[in-house]
């Protein structure tokens, strides 16, 4: 995990990317978003709710997988001369970089499911759909960037679908 942390991780935080921060901020909109979305306030409809976790939601996996997918074309060159498995490694980072991802679909889950949101058919779809996400846009191979925006449209499209559902 050190190796990960620093060849993965800090260059994320380091002065002159962008990449750190902005996993922060999807994070912390993601988060806020959930709580809007359960809590339901009388302001706002239920379905904008769902349509801002899907697209947050989609945009931290997204966008986390990118930016390990970017440190890893960098590195790939340089790792090739070192004794170990960098493919392992590049994978292991990958993996890893999906747990803001996880922690938001795991406050998702718990304020759901105290708030029975996923007692109906809509309900269970939708958890069912985002907890496959993840995996679904971190283990697809590298398309062309065409292919991968349009992998993470159909993902938004199907949890904002489905997440409009939940509370009917």
């Amino acid at each position: 995990m050190g190796n990960q942390r620093r060849l993965f991780w800090l260059p994320l935080w380091r002065k002159g990317s962008h990449a750190g921060p902005r996993q922060a901020a999807l994070l912390a909109a993601g988060l806020g978003a959930i709580a809007i979305w359960m809590l339901g306030p009388a302001w706002l409809p239920r379905v904008a709710g769902a349509i801002a976790v899907s697209v947050l939601f989609v945009l931290l996996v997204h966008d986390a997988d990118t930016t390990v997918r970017m440190q890893v074309a960098r590195l790939a060159p340089v790792a090739a001369g070192w004794p170990l498995r960098f493919d392992r490694l590049a994978w292991g980072a990958r993996a890893v970089a999906q747990a803001p991802a996880l922690l938001a679909l795991s406050v998702l889950s718990v304020s759901g499911l105290a708030l029975q949101a996923w007692r109906s058919g809509a309900g269970q779809l939708y958890l069912a759909l985002a907890c496959l996400t993840p995996p679904l846009l971190a283990a697809t191979p590298p398309f062309t960037p065409r292919g991968r925006m349009a992998l993470a449209g159909l993902a938004i499209m199907l949890l904002c679908a489905v997440g409009s559902k939940v509370w009917n």
